[in-house]
């Protein structure tokens, strides 16, 4: 009789063991697509080996369900991946700049070598109406062009600041919420119970994931299994189960981001006032989609810079050549423009900065204007005015604007091509980077990844498990109903 129940024990253990298969490779086949999904796998394991010399093995139960997962290689794809999405973060934002250096429709080149051609037909016939009208256009459309371009530049930052601070707002969530996690990880590694479940470890990956994508940290695990998120400085964001606050640094009178996050305590009741722990800098300690737009706006701000030094460094070249002289109009009137308070102001170059605002040198390609409105304000003259003076046309007021010529176009060079050497880079960082994420991908998906064939031969498995296992259990039963016939019961 101990056999028969050794027989019936091993047999039950056996269908047992073939429906846990079944109902983790199901739940395997259901976890395929949705994002984050290590695969599961069951751990058998004899839990009372028998003595009978006729019977081998002994009855089997299932000890875990866990997850194919490898802390080292999921560790590498989230520092990877944070570096990834901070050039692609970098490069998206770019990309409009970079599409205006090669559009004729909206660079400079064209309208600059269109405003140098207009000055060298006018200087060969300075009294031509049509050369003046022409020119005045050019000039026009010149200083219009460098405000489109800036204000493109200048809009493309400031949609970097404002995703700072969605970013910053989406981290401080994302961190409570891991932290949350920890506390459930930690608590079930308590004594008497049991180990964390596969679908908590899911979340937890998936939250630290996020934050890597956001803020670019480094993620580590302890061995209660609880994530632990740090910045490349070495200071936490997530340590256990506590969760600290992001906090963007702001400046000037626009109070716009500086890329500098500071990092605080979560505020309570007992200190409903956080404190401060310490600062971390966008691009160097913080990497991912922060760290891109960080890096980003930086070099905005230094792009508009040059840019304005190109148009202050245009407006000194074709400015008057002798600042006590006026330049005049055919009748031999002084040529000059209104300010903003009905005032005015002699011309004293092909172009201005308008003086309505105070502004800083970033600023002043937005604010860059042509002095010519028309041909008719074009300078005929920049003699002084006497009884005599006849006012001839002065043929050197428009020789000076093409002697301006190579200055200018080389200044514009030097800006498209520093501008195009920095997009280019991030794009090689983007094609490097994306190389190592394809591999490192390929790698964790052989650890954890579900592959479908491979998971419905797993089902015909333990399906012909389940058929075996009922077998024995049935010939048991029979076995039992013929002992009992032969002993006369």
């Amino acid at each position: 009789m101990a056999g028969l129940t050794t027989i019936h024990t091993v047999g039950l253990a056996g269908l047992r063991t073939a429906q846990s298969g079944l109902s983790t490779t199901a739940g395997n086949v259901a976890g395929a697509s949705v994002d984050g999904f290590h695969r599961r796998e069951i751990h058998p394991l004899i839990a009372s080996p028998t003595t009978d010399p006729m019977i081998q093995g002994g009855s089997v139960v299932i000890d875990s369900v866990v997850r194919s997962w490898s802390g080292l290689v999921t560790t590498q794809y989230l520092d990877n991946r944070s570096k990834l999405t901070q050039s692609s973060t970098l490069f998206e934002a770019a990309t409009v700049v970079d599409q205006m250096l090669v559009d004729e429709s909206v660079g400079l080149t064209a309208v600059m070598n269109g405003f140098f051609s207009s000055s060298a037909d006018l200087a060969a016939d300075p009294a031509s109406p049509s050369a003046r009208t022409a020119f005045a256009a050019a000039s026009r459309a010149l200083a219009d062009r460098i405000n489109t371009l800036a204000t493109t530049i200048d809009e493309t930052r400031v949609r970097a600041f404002s995703d700072m601070e969605r970013i910053a707002t989406e981290a401080n969530q994302k961190a409570s919420a891991l932290a949350r996690v920890n506390v459930l990880v930690q608590s079930s590694s308590a004594f008497g119970k049991p180990l964390p479940s596969a679908d908590l470890l899911d979340e937890r990956d998936r939250m630290a994931g996020e934050l890597a994508k956001l803020v670019g940290a480094k993620i580590e695990y302890s061995e209660k299994g609880e994530a632990n998120v740090r910045f490349a400085n070495g200071m936490s964001f997530v340590d256990g189960v506590q969760a600290f606050r992001l906090e963007l640094a702001r400046s000037g009178a626009a109070n716009l981001p500086t890329g500098v996050l500071k990092v605080t305590t979560q505020p309570t009741k007992e200190q409903p006032s956080p404190m401060a722990i310490g600062s971390v800098q966008g691009g160097v300690d913080v990497l991912g989609e922060f760290g891109g737009l960080t890096r980003y706006a930086e070099s905005a701000n230094d792009w508009l810079g040059r840019l304005g030094q190109l148009a202050v460094d245009m407006m000194t070249a074709t400015s008057k050549a002798d600042p006590e002289a006026l330049w005049r109009d055919k009748e031999g009137n002084p040529l000059v423009r209104s300010l903003i308070d009905g005032s005015e102001v002699p011309i004293e170059g092909a172009f201005y900065v308008d003086s309505e605002d105070s502004v800083s040198i970033d600023r002043v390609p937005l604010l860059l204007r042509s002095s010519f409105g028309s041909g008719t304000s074009v300078p005929w003259s920049a003699l002084e005015y006497n009884e005599t003076s006849s006012y001839p046309v002065d043929q050197r007021i428009v020789q000076s604007f093409v002697a301006a010529r190579d200055a200018t176009t080389d200044s514009w060079s030097n800006w498209v091509t520093a501008v195009s050497g920095e997009i280019g880079t991030w794009k090689a960082e983007k094609t490097s980077f994306e190389g190592v994420d394809s591999a490192l991908t390929e790698r964790a998906q052989q650890i954890s990844g579900v592959d479908l064939d491979e998971e419905a031969t797993n089902l015909l498995k333990f399906q012909q498990l389940y058929q075996a296992n009922g077998s024995v259990m049935q010939a048991a039963m029979r076995m039992f109903d013929v002992l009992m016939s032969l002993s006369g019961r």
